[in-house]
């Protein structure tokens, strides 16, 4: 049975078509990025672990979208995404720094702790992971754009930059526990 597509999305349709036979690792990693970062879900993660604060007019997935923008480079700061986005926002920038000045921290766990595991699946996916440095152990590498050359001594900046393919200084954290599945 043939199902009546409207031209808009027939056109569409053939669009994502090409995306999807040109490029099929990016559509997947779109879907699932749009999946572990949907709106509703981020607003979940809030009303599970949020004990004080609380959302009204701005809501948590919209701190999340703005943020990302940052993180992403799409943006230069907080203030740029939010003049990008401040028609789809009814609150003054003053009200947006107090929201995300007071995000908790137990919010701020869950969510990097609930999107870190889905990440991990998608960077399997797309065949990102990376042989461990120190087999048996856990190596989380942080970006040190804020470290001061001197806080590193040159055999760790030239070990860490070889590892990373950074000039950028990254602080890194060997865990002495055994490596295991789960990432916290």
């Amino acid at each position: 049975m043939a199902i009546s597509v409207p031209g808009c999305l027939k056109m569409l349709s053939s669009i994502f078509e090409q995306f999807v036979k040109e490029s099929p690792v990016s559509v997947m990693a779109q879907a699932l990025m749009s999946h572990i970062f949907a709106s509703e879900r981020m607003d979940g993660l809030f009303r599970r672990h949020a004990q004080v604060q609380y959302q009204q007019d701005l809501l948590f997935s919209s701190l999340v979208d703005l943020m990302s923008l940052v993180v992403c480079g799409m943006q230069k700061s907080v203030h740029a995404a939010y003049k990008a986005r401040a028609a789809n926002l009814s609150v003054s920038t003053t009200a947006l720094y107090n929201k995300l000045c007071g995000v908790e921290l137990r919010v701020s766990q869950a969510l990097v702790r609930e999107t870190a595991q889905d990440l991990v699946e998608l960077v399997k996916l797309v065949g990102g992971e990376q042989a461990s440095i120190l087999p048996g152990y856990c190596m989380k590498v942080v970006d040190g754009t804020c470290l001061k050359a001197e806080m590193l001594n040159a055999d760790t900046k030239l070990y860490i930059n070889s590892y990373t393919n950074s000039k950028k200084p990254k602080l890194v954290n060997i865990t002495s526990s055994p490596q295991t599945n789960e990432h916290s």
